[in-house]
């Protein structure tokens, strides 16, 4: 069998797995896309039909569960920031709040939470080169944040 045939074979099966947790349509097709990719990866590894399955089934629950900490991790930060802005009513948090949420993300565990680029790389699952450039992007947008605030 083939990794379309696979595909077409496991398909219902990984997706109500994934609605099951996440009972969210559009988390659903991401964590089907990032299943079947790993499944695409690591098909020869895989002795058999019935340890597919099983692989399958599992690798799309801790895709989910991965997918689980990280929104509430992230809703956790934002809660943390509203609460320090408040309590410090500092400018810079006010920017901050403004990055999209993968820049908030890292601007955050580098500076506020003093975490060292591979720690953040560890936490966020992603490689530090990654991670490196996420927090160049959100330090420029920052800064080109700050520039039109006060030139204005």
């Amino acid at each position: 069998m083939n990794i379309e045939e696979k595909i077409r074979k496991y398909s219902n099966m990984v997706y109500r797995v994934a609605y099951t947790i996440l009972k969210n349509e559009d988390d659903c097709q991401d964590i089907y896309q990032e299943t079947f990719f790993k499944f695409y990866e690591n098909i020869k590894k895989l002795k058999s039909e019935e340890h597919e399955k099983a692989w399958l089934i599992r690798v799309t629950i801790n895709n989910c569960n991965m997918l689980l900490r990280k929104r509430k991790y992230v809703e956790e930060l934002d809660e943390n920031i509203e609460r320090t802005e408040e309590e410090k009513d500092n400018e810079i948090l006010k920017f901050v709040n403004k990055l999209s949420e993968k820049y908030r993300l890292v601007i955050f565990l580098f500076y506020f939470e003093g975490y060292k680029i591979s720690e953040i790389s560890k936490i966020l699952r992603e490689s530090e080169g990654t991670i490196k450039s996420r927090l160049s992007r959100a330090r420029d947008n920052l800064e080109e944040m700050i520039k039109e605030e006060y030139e204005a």
